[in-house]
């Protein structure tokens, strides 16, 4: 439902077309864009697929990880349920996770999944979670490899 949503938005704009970014949450629901409009998407940077939530300290860590628990299940329920399909997957990918992450199982399903994407990079970041504004330059990167891939493989 929310990757249909995004159908409007991917339109090529100057002969490329749109990059997704989903992290977290958003994962599943770039990896369902990139299964519904494969035509229409250039690649895809997945941080974090674990992750539902962003690391928090102390108490508030403890209470968001059990206000989260919820959505952190859906989030895997969603990513179980489309692996099967996410061969058909032709883009190329950047997958970002934490190398210490205790439950990089997302990361590694997916990474096994997509056998057919014509570019699969993977980055572990070091400690438990991919943070974009803590690991700035790291997903900055990723991003600039992924436009060069894409560039490269002409999608």
């Amino acid at each position: 439902m929310q990757a249909a949503s995004l159908r409007p938005l991917l339109a090529q704009r100057r002969g490329r077309k749109p990059l997704l970014i989903g992290c977290g949450a958003g994962v599943p629901v770039a990896l369902r864009a990139a299964l519904d409009f494969p035509d229409l998407i250039g690649g895809l940077l997945l941080i974090d697929p674990s992750s539902a939530e962003p690391a928090r300290a102390g108490v508030l860590r403890r209470i968001a990880a059990r206000l989260m628990a919820p959505a952190r299940r859906s989030v895997m329920a969603e990513l179980h349920a489309m692996l099967p399909q996410l061969g058909t997957i032709r883009a190329p990918v950047t997958l970002m996770h934490g190398k210490d992450e205790r439950q990089s199982l997302g990361a590694s399903l997916i990474e096994q999944a997509l056998v057919g994407c014509r570019n699969l990079t993977v980055v572990a970041v070091p400690g438990e979670q991919v943070q974009p504004t803590k690991h700035e330059a790291v997903v900055r990167g990723a991003l600039i490899a992924l436009v060069g891939a894409v560039e490269r493989g002409g999608a």
